[in-house]
């Protein structure tokens, strides 16, 4: 028997125009601030734009947008996402108020299948999607809600995270998926271009150490305006222009 709950995702994500998960197998590379800093990018276009951070065990959006998880979303024939810098936003810990939420499998999709059912994506063009990190559980459970989805990659240039990379990308390649590219966070200059295309994946730029960007953290209209954020505008203008309609 079907869930009623998968019908019910599948028909939300199926209605907006592009997914845009933003995936890392390794944590500690940046994801959430470059999934926060691509969907206000888009929202300064003046596109319709949603986040939703799917981090169970590490949710961080609702921080460096500044949004208090007591404030919890509208509720109206299913949840309305906050409005916040432009951009429709969604996160896991308005449901577990920061606090820790160890799960198990079943108990994970469970939750997830809840969390995207119920939440109201109107008027949304574009969806941001900040992943959890690892290609485990959580993973293949929204993977075939996403096949759709245009996979933005993040790495740093340590050598843990380029092992990690290479794992991600023969797993998003053997599971068909669409992979916009890899942005490299935390490096002064390109370091990682010829491993990204040697997989046949495009380098889509790469970001600086900004030693000041806890200073930003926790102001939404700052965090926008912010070096980090004008360098990944320049980043999505290409993946715009070349990917997305």
């Amino acid at each position: 028997m079907i869930d009623p709950r998968e019908e019910a995702v599948s028909e939300k994500i199926n209605s907006i125009k592009h997914i845009i998960p933003v995936l890392s197998s390794k944590g500690g590379v940046g994801k959430s601030l470059i999934s926060t800093g691509v969907a206000l990018s888009l929202a300064k276009r003046n596109l319709p734009v949603g986040l939703m951070d799917l981090d169970f065990w590490g949710a961080s959006d609702h921080i460096i947008l500044g949004v208090e998880t007591t404030d919890f979303p509208e509720e109206d024939k299913g949840i309305l996402p906050v409005k916040v810098c432009g951009l429709n936003f969604m996160s896991v810990a308005f449901y577990t108020r920061e606090k820790p939420l160890p799960m198990r499998g079943s108990e994970y999709t469970d939750a997830l299948l809840e969390l995207m059912a119920v939440t109201r994506w109107e008027n949304v063009d574009y969806l941001v999607i900040d992943m959890p990190p690892g290609l485990g559980d959580p993973f293949l459970n929204l993977i075939k809600f996403f096949r759709k989805g245009e996979f933005l990659i993040v790495s740093t240039p340590s050598p843990l995270s380029l092992v990690a990379l290479e794992n991600t990308l023969s797993v998003l390649r053997e599971q068909g998926i669409n992979i916009v590219g890899v942005i490299e966070n935390m490096a002064p200059e390109p370091t990682i271009k010829s491993l990204v295309e040697k997989h046949d994946v495009r380098y889509l730029g790469n970001i600086p150490v900004y030693s000041e960007i806890d200073s930003w953290i926790g102001d939404c209209r700052r965090f926008s305006e912010s070096p980090f954020v004008c360098r990944i505008d320049g980043i999505i203008a290409n993946i715009t222009k070349n990917t997305v309609e």
